[in-house]
């Protein structure tokens, strides 16, 4: 129940990054490139206090910087917020297929030695014996869906005023995307040690 009430709020919290992104996307050009001038607005200013005279050449390239920073920004959200969400979905499936285990299966390992007790037992948990191949795929999924995403908004921006789609722009989206999934995966690995180490078992983040 606990799981379930998880994976809501953080499917509630990627769809949230998907439509904060889709507002931003809905913008024409002119009202897309105030909000990136409020950012520069603010170089600008400290370049005049420390006396800087960059050329319009710079200020250009700033803005463009300012873009796909913002890019990267909202799509490392959407692969933090994506892998939770996946990542209690894969959680709630491997819980089941635990559950479902047969209970014939649990009372023949008894029949072995303590060697074989142990190797019957590792096969019949897949959350045990694969961490490695879950988060892997959890990564993979979570990706993909993003990748999905990402497509589908550049193929939006293609329908405002002033604005267009790029594959180059999808690129870059990836890089906060592999920046968010890694994030969540390094913190899923560190905890599963600690959880290990303190209560002698994994856990699926």
């Amino acid at each position: 129940m606990i799981r379930r009430v998880r994976a809501a709020c953080f499917t509630a919290l990627w769809i949230a990054v998907m439509v904060v992104i889709f507002l931003f996307s809905n913008d024409n050009a002119e009202a897309s490139s105030e909000k990136s001038s409020a950012v520069v607005a603010i170089v600008e200013t400290v370049e005049e206090v420390l006396d800087l005279t960059p050329t319009q050449e710079i200020r250009d390239m700033t803005e463009l910087i300012v873009r796909k920073c913002a890019h990267v920004f909202l799509y490392t959200c959407l692969g933090i917020t994506g892998t939770l969400a996946v990542s209690e979905y894969a959680g709630e499936i491997l819980s089941n297929i635990q559950r479902k285990k047969s209970p014939a299966t649990r009372l023949k390992t008894v029949e072995y030695d303590g060697t074989e007790e142990k190797k019957c037992a590792a096969a019949a948990n897949p959350v045990k014996n694969g961490m490695g191949k879950i988060r892997l795929v959890i990564a993979f999924v979570t990706y993909m869906l993003c990748f999905f995403y990402a497509c589908t908004d550049e193929w939006h921006q293609t329908f405002r005023s002033g604005r267009s789609g790029s594959f180059r722009d999808v690129m870059i989206d990836s890089i906060g995307m592999v920046l968010g999934i890694g994030l969540v995966t390094l913190i899923s690995v560190l905890w599963d040690r600690f959880h290990k180490k303190r209560f002698g078992k994994s856990q699926v983040l």
